[in-house]
């Protein structure tokens, strides 16, 4: 092959591979913006699918807590139930045993009766056989005692057919309180295990929760190619403003029903204008009063003087005194000197007026002089206030946080929701029952926008009484202490007004 041809045949190959080229670059454009859509598409639809899963995992770890919540409140009463049924029958044994042992003393004293009536003779023969003596007088008495004798045998059989009876009622009394403590042991064991198990799926669903939580950031992390950190943080924010979305909702419908709540029982009080009219017209009697006490206040500066008036009248006693003292002097002279008789009387009237300038006011101010020198001792300080029972509670419950959430205990190492509050107000001595729904009875209701430091939240299944679950302690802005749930710790955190009841309780005992 020449050279020439070569060189052609080189140039064509060159042309063939920048043309095939150029014609894929023109097909790709099209096909990578469909692959690039579809790709991003499916990654969306990945990212919302695990979000999601995110969401239910939330949801499925809420009703896990709820459930166990409403475990351990039939546990409790249960327990309660059990305490009470276990008094009853040793209350109701003590008074069989009680009526047992009189039936037997009663028993004894009529034996006594039978074997002296056995002794006096048959009953066919005991009335006449005391008169088949020859001593009369000794036969009526005999008579009289077996008439006697007769007498309190049948008061006594009648005594001891009452006690008996009275006995046989208490013991099958007794029985049957025997037997519903034994159902109400079989009834805590049921319960028992249901809160056991209740506790355990709790603390399973946590713990899966979390793990499966971790894996889906990590994969959201892919798809989103961010970090795991920056991926969880924002998943943080976004449970956050649904909780946040939650609580607003959940907040509102709450004030809703306690606004209701007033409604409908505002006619059972007295109405509504009348008692401002009342405070306006006191607010109105106390600006009066102040007026009042203002026109003596202005006539204070004119009574101020009047104390000053008496000082000068003790110090015009003062110079009395000193008149007589010149006046048995004139007399010595008198009967020597005639003549200057008439003189004398000129110096009498010029001595009392420098003794009044002289002698009474030096006194004056020399006598509050030593007052300032012997200062009174300064006034003991105030006992301190003792501290609310409310606020001793708060105190309480706050020094537990960290400590695990048991089902059915209540410390000092652990405690479940009503262990915790039940222990907080016994510190202070005060108790509110041991479980959730006695708490909530025994409080006094409080509408949520009113509630202070102490106060106990309730949170319900059905918004009723009878489906309180859990219960918190309110400890001001917007926060709680509580035992959350099993896995978890006595923690202090946000409000949380899902499943809350309308009205928070306050201690008032």
């Amino acid at each position: 092959m020449s050279v020439a041809l070569r060189v052609r045949l080189i140039a064509a190959l060159a042309a063939a591979s920048l043309v095939v080229p150029a014609a894929a670059a023109l097909a790709d454009p099209g096909d990578r913006l469909e692959e690039s859509r579809a790709a991003e598409a499916a990654t969306a639809s990945s990212i919302a699918d695990l979000e999601r899963q995110l969401a239910q995992l939330s949801a499925a770890r809420e009703e896990a807590a709820i459930r166990a919540g409403l475990a351990n409140e039939a546990y409790l009463e249960a327990t309660v139930h059990l305490d009470a049924a276990r008094a009853e029958s040793r209350q109701a044994q003590r008074a069989a045993d009680a009526a047992a042992a009189e039936a037997e003393v009663a028993r004894g004293a009529l034996a006594t009766i039978a074997q002296l009536l056995y002794q006096g003779g048959s009953a066919s023969l005991a009335s006449i056989t005391p008169f088949l003596t020859d001593d009369f007088a000794s036969a009526m008495r005999t008579a009289t005692h077996m008439d006697q004798l007769a007498r309190r045998t049948d008061a006594q059989l009648q005594h001891f057919e009452a006690l008996r009876t009275v006995s046989a009622i208490l013991t099958e009394r007794a029985e049957r309180a025997r037997a519903a403590e034994q159902a109400a042991v079989d009834s805590l064991a049921a319960a028992a295990e249901t809160a056991q198990e209740q506790a355990d799926a709790a603390a399973f669903q946590l713990a899966f929760s979390t793990e499966q939580r971790d894996a889906l950031i990590e994969q959201l992390a892919r798809q989103r190619e961010t970090t795991v950190d920056l991926e969880r943080a924002r998943q943080d924010a976004l449970e956050e403003q649904r909780i946040e979305r939650e609580n607003r909702a959940a907040l509102r419908e709450a004030q809703a029903v306690a606004a209701i709540d007033s409604l409908a029982v505002a006619p059972a009080v007295a109405p509504a204008p009348e008692l401002v009219d009342e405070r306006d017209t006191a607010v109105s009697r106390d600006g009066d009063r102040v007026e009042d006490t203002s026109s003596p206040t202005s006539t204070a500066p004119i009574s101020v003087p009047s104390p000053t008036t008496p000082s000068p009248t003790p110090t015009t006693p003062s110079p009395t005194p000193t008149t007589p003292s010149p006046t048995p002097t004139t007399p010595s002279p008198t009967p020597t000197t005639p003549s200057p008789t008439p003189t004398t009387p000129s110096p009498t009237p010029t001595t009392p007026s420098p003794s009044p300038t002289t002698t009474t006011p030096a006194p004056a101010p020399t006598t509050p002089a030593p007052a300032p020198t012997t200062p009174a001792p300064a006034p003991p300080p105030p006992a301190p206030a003792p501290l609310p029972a409310s606020q001793i509670a708060l105190n309480f419950a706050l020094a537990q946080v960290g400590k695990p959430y048991v089902w059915g205990a209540d410390g000092p190492d652990s405690y479940d929701c009503s262990g915790l509050t039940m222990a907080s107000y016994l510190a202070a001595g005060i108790y509110i029952g041991r479980t959730t729904r006695t708490q909530y009875a025994e409080t006094a209701r409080v509408p949520l926008a009113d509630m202070r430091p102490g106060d106990l939240v309730f949170y319900s299944s059905d918004g009723t009484a009878a489906g309180i679950y859990h219960v918190a302690m309110y400890t001001g802005n917007n926060m709680r202490v509580h035992a959350p749930s099993p896995g978890k710790l006595v923690e202090h955190v946000k409000m949380y007004y899902y499943n809350v009841m309308p009205y928070a309780g306050r201690v008032t005992g």
